[in-house]
């Protein structure tokens, strides 16, 4: 769990910082799309694998761990959408492998 979190952790902290750093932060657009599906997939299989071990009571509105999960899982329903990203992602893979590069000879 701590190996996932550090991983999520320095892909945020990462990216946070080149979007400080951006000239254009339009250009970033994919960049901040990936790392919020990145780390809130890595958020909900930390809490998930918590609350296995914490076992039953971990959902009980009393345990701060109810309160992890709920937040976590919000991640997923705030924009940008999972599934969008992954549409845009697999649009930009398909046209760059139809399209002939620049560098093609003709």
């Amino acid at each position: 769990m701590e190996l996932e979190l550090s991983t999520a952790r320095h892909l945020l902290y990462g990216t946070a910082e080149r979007y400080g750093l951006a000239r254009n932060k339009g250009e970033m657009d994919e960049a901040l799309n990936i790392t919020k599906i990145a780390v809130t997939q890595a958020a909900m299989g930390i809490v998930d694998k918590a609350m296995k071990i914490v076992g039953s009571r971990a959902l009980s509105e009393d345990n701060p761990m109810h309160r992890h999960y709920l937040n976590v899982r919000a991640g997923l329903y705030n924009p940008p959408m999972e599934d969008m990203v992954k549409g845009q992602l697999a649009v930009q893979a398909i046209k760059s492998f139809t399209q002939p590069s620049k560098s093609e000879v003709k």
